[in-house]
């Protein structure tokens, strides 16, 4: 990690003894004790910190200086000890690049973490995702789950038929629920992320996901369906137990927005279904079927999602593994996409913008090259 500076002062100063500053409130109450910098103000915001104040005395005293935070300081501050360093120098250095790109550079260092020791599973994970992710002729990724160890799910089917039965008499005491229910599941089978299992692979081994929705907080109008991966078969084993969750990808979302910030247009936008973009290998897709009827006195039917489905384990590296290799693939066509996709991703949100209206919609529209 790199910092821009050390603690400051470097070294333990004299508690406020000087005549000209007494009875004065500091913006940093503890000036005297060395710590860490804990925000940095850029230039141009000094105008509008800054109070009428100045109280000044001879040279070999600090001048101090009334802003909206208190007293500030500024000068020569001799130290508590004998041993510590008589004076600190400060010096300004003028770059002729350009600042932006100065700030981009600065952030791909602060990027660049120490190096990531991963464990044999996540190594493992990621080899495995780079061995046999492949693209089909629409562009879509297609990967495979990848399985610590394949165990036999026994009644798997008979819990999640239960739990179907449960979840329909739930749906029967609230109309509402039951209509946004079967709203959602509709459309996830007109958007083919969910298709009939054919009678002749009924018998391949399988695992079946209950299902239950709930409503999104603060949107009675929205429901979330739940996938439960975790649901343990007659057999007392459960699908997310044999799949490996891989490393975990996600960023810090404080750095994300603090990158986002610098620029002065900005737009935020996020994956629609982000996991159901990315297609499961057919050989792997029996690992997360569905059973679903519209109406109690219908027959139940058996269901497969061919796309990554939310609530397994490895889903979220998954999402996160393709948007790099997505990354990887356009970075020569879609080099600005690319680098968004590389530092201004949160799950599935994503952070741009630029200093003129005109680079920011060139992002947008890379974006939605690379994306599409």
């Amino acid at each position: 990690m790199r910092e821009l500076t050390g603690l400051l002062p470097m070294a333990r100063l004299l508690e406020n003894n000087w005549p000209h500053l007494r009875g004065m409130v500091f913006a940093d109450p503890t000036y005297y004790k060395p710590d860490k910098v804990e925000f940095v103000i850029g230039a141009e915001l000094i105008p509008f910190i800054m109070l009428e104040g100045l109280r000044k005395r001879s040279i070999g005293s600090p001048l101090g200086q009334q802003t909206v935070f208190g007293l500030i300081l500024t000068g020569e501050i001799t130290p508590k000890s004998d041993d510590s360093p008589a004076a600190v120098s400060a010096f300004h250095v003028c770059a002729g690049e350009d600042l932006r790109g100065l700030v981009e550079k600065f952030w791909q260092l602060e990027d660049l973490q120490p190096t990531k020791y991963l464990t044999d599973e996540e190594q493992y994970c990621e080899d495995y995702f780079t061995e046999t992710t492949t693209r089909n002729a629409d562009g879509r990724y297609v990967v495979h789950l990848p399985f610590a160890k394949k165990v036999s799910f026994e009644g798997s089917r008979d819990v999640a038929v239960s739990c179907l039965h449960r979840m329909e008499r739930r749906l029967e005491k609230s109309p509402r629920l039951s209509m946004l229910y079967k709203n959602f599941m509709d459309e996830y089978i007109d958007l083919k992320h969910l298709e009939l299992v054919p009678d002749s692979q009924l018998s391949r081994e399988s695992f079946y996901l209950p299902h239950h929705g709930v409503f999104r907080a603060g949107n009675q109008d929205k429901i979330r369906v739940m996938f439960n991966a975790s649901q343990r078969a007659a057999n007392r084993v459960y699908l997310n137990d044999s799949l490996l969750p891989g490393p975990k990808l996600q960023k810090d979302i404080t750095v994300v927005i603090s990158r986002w910030r610098q620029f002065k247009y900005v737009f935020v936008t996020d994956i629609v279904k982000m996991f159901r973009q990315i297609l499961v290998h057919p050989d792997d897709a029996d690992w997360h079927r569905i059973l679903w009827r519209s109406d109690s006195t219908q027959a139940i039917r058996d269901y497969r999602a061919p796309t990554v489905t939310y609530g397994m384990a490895p889903a979220p590296f998954l999402s996160l593994q393709m948007l790099q290799q997505l990354a990887n693939d356009g970075r020569e066509r879609y080099p600005e996409a690319s680098r968004l996709l590389d530092y201004r991703v949160y799950v599935d949100d994503l952070f741009g913008g630029a200093d003129d209206v005109v680079e920011a919609i060139k992002w947008r529209d890379q974006l939605i090259g690379l994306m599409d």
